[in-house]
């Protein structure tokens, strides 16, 4: 009886180590091939399967990232692939937002060191004084309909999205935070368009301007 015991949870032990190595080749091999789909769209600049490369970053990220190592990728394009292919799949549903329930972010690090705004509850108010150009984009965003934050922090954003009932955004910030802006948009089901800056910091950040004009007029 016991040697019977013995036999079959043997053999239960061995089925379940067999099931769990069949799961873990299946997972690291679909993670390799993510990783591979991406590490050609990042090289060919052109992407492919969009929806299962941003699958792999969102939710296999602690393995794709390293994968992609051997592909000489580090994390920052990790981050940049990323934010591009959330970008993808959030223009059609941001062009379908009517533009006064559309809004701009921008960070306070990419205003003048010399800037004499205010803080309010609302963010920095930008007063237009031309010492760096978010005045001018503020001008030609509101011109479109959009409401214009300058946000010092998330809270601004989760507070200004509630009070103005904010449908869609445009968020501007380094990568990390465009990253994290878009994941917090996302949780809210607010179709979001990341624009990383060129130079991060704390002052006086660098933003490609041409490149934010260029999203504003492509959302029509």
């Amino acid at each position: 009886m016991n040697e019977f015991v013995y036999t079959t949870i043997g053999r239960i032990v061995v089925d379940l180590a067999f099931v769990v190595l069949v799961i873990l080749a299946i997972f690291f091999t679909i993670t390799f091939l993510i990783s591979l789909i991406i590490a050609l769209s990042f090289k060919r600049g052109k992407v492919y399967f969009p929806r299962l490369m941003l699958f792999g970053i969102s939710v296999l990220e602690g393995v794709v990232r390293p994968t992609l190592r051997l592909f000489s990728i580090d994390s920052s394009s990790v981050d940049r692939i990323g934010i591009e292919l959330r970008n993808r799949v959030s223009l059609p549903r941001l062009q379908a937002v009517p533009k006064n329930k559309r809004a701009v972010f921008f960070p306070q690090c990419l205003r003048s060191k010399e800037c004499p705004a205010r803080l309010t509850p609302e963010g920095v108010e930008c007063i237009g004084c031309g010492r760096c150009e978010i005045g001018k984009a503020k001008k030609v965003s509101e011109k479109e309909g959009y409401k214009v934050f300058i946000a010092p922090g998330s809270s601004v954003i989760k507070r200004m999205i509630k009070k103005y009932d904010i449908k869609g955004v445009i968020g501007v910030a380094c990568n990390r935070e465009v990253r994290e802006g878009l994941e917090l948009c996302g949780s809210y089901g607010i179709p979001t368009l990341g624009i990383p800056l060129t130079r991060d910091g704390c002052v006086e950040t660098l933003l490609d301007w041409r490149e934010f004009y260029e999203v504003i007029e492509e959302l029509g």
